[in-house]
């Protein structure tokens, strides 16, 4: 299902890949949500305030997309920073685990450890307006089990 804007799946796209086994859905937290880094500085308390910010961001997204709950995944998060400077992708790790957090939260996964999520990667996008983090959750089964660690 693709959303459009103002439908209840605005943010998510599932795709079947020709064998229909695995499912992946596209997450898009709203644009102009400042992600974390392992760079910040900040106070533990503030740090903390922002990453509920995130982590209520990916509630709303993920329950307005109607994920239905799924036994283990990998997800793929990508940060498509507001500008062209260098960005390491580990150091958005930070602000990934808040939105992890909250694809929990929101009924999707039973918990974050391996026995749910077999694999977490980052990686840095194209550029866009505002900035904006997208999770791409794709669903492991039996078969692709094998492969993944």
């Amino acid at each position: 299902m693709t959303g459009t804007a103002g439908s209840p799946a605005a943010g998510v796209r599932e795709a079947r890949p020709a064998s229909g086994r695995t499912r992946t859905f596209t997450i898009k937290l709203p644009a102009g949500i400042q992600i974390l880094s392992l760079n910040d500085r900040a106070h533990w308390a503030a740090r903390n305030r922002h990453g509920q910010v995130i982590r209520d961001a990916a509630i709303i997204m993920t329950r307005k997309a109607k994920v239905p709950h799924l036994e283990r995944v990998t997800i793929t998060a990508e940060y498509r920073p507001p500008d062209r400077r260098y960005r390491d992708a580990d150091n958005i790790s930070a602000g990934v685990k808040y939105a992890i957090d909250g694809i929990v939260a929101a009924g999707v996964l039973k918990g974050d450890d391996k026995r749910y999520v077999a694999r977490v990667s980052c990686e840095i996008g194209e550029p866009v307006p505002r900035g904006q983090l997208v999770l791409r959750v794709t669903e492991v089964t039996d078969e692709t089990t094998a492969g993944v660690a």
